[in-house]
C-alpha cells in the first residue's frame, strides 16, 4: 500500500515539474496532495481490522476472573447469612452472585470450550493438546493448594469450621481452575 501511494506521488510530481506553474498554484495543489493522501492514509487505517483474538481473549479472561469472584462472594455472603442470620439484602445478595457464577460458567467454560478441552479423553489428545493440559494442571493445582494451605491456616487461626457450601465452592475452584488457567494462558483462543 506505502509503496503505491509513493509511486503516486512520484507521478505527481512528474507532472508538476514538467508543467510550469505559478508558486500560488504550486501551493495550492500541494495542499489537495497533503489532504487526498490524508485521506487515503486515514481510510487504509480504518480498513484494519483489530486483532480480534487479543480482545476476545482478554474479554474471556475478565469473565473467568468475575466468575471466581462471583464464586467468592456467593460463598462469604452465604457465610455471613449463617452467622449473623439471614437478612433480605445479604439473601438477594448471595442469589446475584450465584447467577453471576452461573452466567459466568456458562460463557466463560461452556461456549469456549475450554470445559470440553479439559475434559476430553486421553486417547482424543494430540501431543499439542497433552502439553497444554498437563501445563495447566501443574499451575492450576500449585496454585490451588497454595491456596488451601493459607485458608486452612486462617481457619485455624480463626477457629472457624467451614460448612458444606464453602466445601462445594472449593471444589469447584479445584475443578474449574485448570480449565480457567489455560484460558488465561493461550495466547490465542482457537488452539482449544
Amino acid at each position: 500500500m506505502l509503496v503505491y501511494w509513493h509511486m503516486q506521488i512520484r507521478l505527481i510530481l512528474r507532472w508538476i515539474m514538467q508543467v510550469k506553474t505559478h508558486p500560488s498554484d504550486m501551493q495550492i495543489l500541494w495542499a489537495i496532495l497533503k489532504s487526498y493522501f490524508c485521506i487515503e492514509i486515514s481510510a487504509w487505517i480504518m480498513a484494519q481490522k483489530p486483532n480480534r483474538k487479543k480482545v476476545y481473549n482478554r474479554f474471556i479472561s475478565i469473565i473467568l476472573a468475575l466468575t471466581y469472584v462471583a464464586l467468592v462472594g456467593f460463598i462469604v455472603s452465604f457465610e455471613y447469612c449463617k452467622i449473623h442470620g439471614i437478612e433480605l439484602w445479604s439473601e438477594a445478595l448471595c442469589i446475584v452472585f450465584l447467577l453471576m457464577f452461573v452466567i459466568g460458567f456458562y460463557l466463560g467454560f461452556i461456549r469456549t470450550g475450554l470445559w470440553q478441552f479439559l475434559h476430553k479423553p486421553l486417547r482424543q489428545m494430540d501431543e499439542k493438546d497433552f502439553e497444554i493440559t498437563s501445563r495447566a494442571l501443574r499451575i492450576a493445582y500449585t496454585v490451588f493448594a497454595l491456596f488451601i494451605i493459607s485458608l486452612l491456616l486462617i481457619f485455624s487461626f480463626a477457629r472457624y469450621s467451614p460448612d458444606l457450601v464453602s466445601v462445594i465452592g472449593i471444589f469447584l475452584l479445584a475443578h474449574t481452575l485448570p480449565a480457567a488457567t489455560v484460558g488465561w494462558t493461550k495466547s490465542s483462543g482457537a488452539d482449544w
